[in-house]
């Protein structure tokens, strides 16, 4: 059903299109929101190298 959705959005004219895989679609915003998550811990180490751990 998503597929389907989607792809029939996809084919509006002038709209920003979206990912029609939605294994892909969440995959991708997992790993954004874990290195996210580890880009903000590395800038609290580089500040504070006590903060390890």
């Amino acid at each position: 059903m998503w597929g389907e959705l989607t792809t029939l959005y996809n084919r509006i004219p002038l709209v920003t299109k979206v990912e029609t895989d939605l294994t892909k679609y969440t995959t991708d915003k997992a790993l954004k929101g874990m290195f996210t998550v580890v880009a903000e811990e590395e800038l609290k180490i580089r500040k504070d190298p006590a903060a390890r751990g």
